[in-house]
């Protein structure tokens, strides 16, 4: 056998080989939530109560659907920032009764409770579902102690939350939902602390997004203004780290100044890609999505999101997500929940999209 044959049968066996099928994002289902004069698609939060129930949260209210072509209706009212008093109510612990930006809202199979995240003094409530539907909230205060939490990831049985950067000397809080288990974890190292260490910027800015990876019991933490991920024990002793690759996310660069000036701080947070969440997804994806600017829809601002996916072993996948999505949910079976703003039949409201991760 010549060269010649050798090489076209060594070129013919190579086409042969079937190419590895890229992960896609399948719809599952869509609701489409009419909101009278709404201009923009404000961060929201969702969660499935089990068939074909569906509640979405945002600084404009809770809304239920119990089924995908019934009405939604609204379960409870959120408060406006601009008629309370951030540092009267939060950190004198006063006690909100009602929420102010709903960020996060999850059902806990363990004790069928339905948790909610506000933002706003950074305290977990339970939503309470009654049959009339006259729903309230109240203070999760049995598992919650007095620190402001930044960002919480409720996964399996633990829940992951964010502390404000400064607050201490670690980023992150592990707590139970079946005892009262309260562990500080994720001692950042000096040089990341100094890194961020610039006078004149907010400490209450978002500093870490943690998911658990259960198939081997670490934890990813992304840090705002990294181009990385950590992996961590429970404990937050770092193991390995995950570089974050996109031309579109952007690394802020080192301080100008150390004087005390709100133009150079403001300068330099301009320059950072704000990461929006940070999440694990069954049978074994983490996905982050994070800002990527905003874009003039029919005279509406919305927001835009780009998403990177990975494989629980560390493998960086391509995913398309649209970039008007964002990614309000990750149920406990793989479901992921996206809403973005649309306009239909001169209707403006919330779309709501059912999805899975198709390997």
């Amino acid at each position: 056998m010549n060269a010649t044959v050798i090489l076209v049968t060594l070129i013919m066996s190579i086409l042969a080989v079937p190419a590895s099928k890229a992960e896609t994002l399948k719809v599952l289902d869509r609701r489409f939530h009419v909101l009278d004069g709404l201009k923009y698609c404000p961060t929201l939060t969702a969660v499935r109560l089990g068939g074909d129930t569906v509640i979405h949260g945002s600084v404009l209210g809770v809304y239920l659907q119990p089924e995908g072509n019934q009405s939604w209706m609204k379960l409870i009212d959120c408060l406006r920032p601009e008629d309370i008093s951030r540092k009267r109510q939060c950190y004198s612990r006063r006690k909100l009764k009602q929420l102010v930006w709903p960020e996060g809202l999850w059902r806990i199979h363990e004790t069928n409770e339905i948790v909610a995240f506000d933002g706003y003094c950074g305290w977990l409530y339970s939503l309470h579902l009654k049959g009339d539907f006259d729903s309230y909230v109240k203070l999760w205060s049995k598992r919650v102690e007095d620190d402001h939490f930044q960002t919480v990831n409720i996964q399996e049985a633990f829940i992951l939350c964010g502390l404000p950067r400064y607050e201490g000397d670690t980023a992150l809080v592990i707590q139970s939902v079946y005892e009262s288990r309260y562990e500080r974890v994720f001692a950042y190292p000096a040089s990341l602390a100094r890194r961020l260490d610039s006078v004149g910027v907010s400490t209450g800015d978002h500093f870490c997004y943690p998911a658990l990876n259960p198939l081997d019991s670490s934890l990813w933490i992304a840090i705002y203004g990294y181009g990385f991920i950590y992996i961590t024990d429970m404990k937050g002793h770092i193991q390995d780290s995950l570089p974050i690759e996109a031309p579109d996310f952007a690394v802020p660069p080192q301080i100008k100044s150390r004087i005390k000036s709100n133009a150079v701080a403001a300068e330099w947070l301009s320059q950072w890609t704000q990461i929006r969440s940070l999440r694990y997804v069954v049978p074994g994806y983490f996905l982050l999505q994070y800002d990527v600017g905003s874009e003039d829809i029919g005279g509406a601002r919305v927001r835009l999101h780009s998403t990177l996916a990975w494989k629980a072993n560390g493998e960086q996948i391509p995913l398309e997500v649209d970039k008007r999505w964002q990614l309000a949910g990750v149920e406990a079976d793989g479901e992921l929940i996206f809403v973005c703003y649309q306009s239909e039949n001169e209707q403006s409201g919330i779309a709501v999209y059912m999805a899975r991760i198709q390997p």
